[in-house]
């Protein structure tokens, strides 16, 4: 409503608060749903942000509303929006977000998984390193000690030679 009373002039302003007290609540959905209705050529030209310009800046003069008061306040009175319709739009619309944010979750949980099966594989990765270093490492160290067998064993010969 307060959307209204600054961007109609006050005779409109007067008709859409009459229609609210005694339409209820439902009423404002009406003339907001007309108003898209009636610029709906100009908002599908736009960009979101244009929109919102759009709709910030739209100039409603009395001389351009006044011979439209009435149908616009017909038009809106005219779509009967009831309690009963706006709740089974909130159901939906819980509905999608519920499905969306149960999707999002699923996204998460996949994601924190792949983060710890990436960090698993990291570990795995640098224990096989060390692995492989180390079984560098003892092969090095058996090649040694079968040099040195070796050279014992030649060792050996020469003093049962001599």
């Amino acid at each position: 409503m307060y959307v209204s009373s600054y961007r109609f002039p006050l005779p409109v302003v007067f008709r859409i608060y009459d229609n609210c007290l005694a339409s209820g609540i439902e009423a404002i959905f009406g003339f907001s749903i007309i108003l898209l209705k009636k610029n709906e050529d100009e908002l599908l030209a736009l960009k979101f942000d244009e929109i919102l310009a759009f709709l910030n800046t739209q100039d409603q003069s009395e001389e351009k509303v006044a011979h439209d008061v009435d149908a616009f306040v017909q038009d809106a009175v005219a779509l009967h929006i009831t309690p009963f319709m706006l709740d089974s739009y909130r159901h939906e619309y819980e509905d999608r977000l519920r499905e969306t944010n149960k999707h999002l979750t699923e996204m998460d949980e996949l994601r924190t998984t792949n983060r710890a099966l990436s960090s698993q594989v990291k570990t795995l990765e640098n224990s096989l390193a060390q692995l492989n270093v180390e079984h560098v490492d003892l092969l090095n160290e058996l090649v040694k000690s079968r040099l040195r067998n070796e050279e014992m064993e030649e060792e050996l010969v020469r003093y049962k030679l001599l």
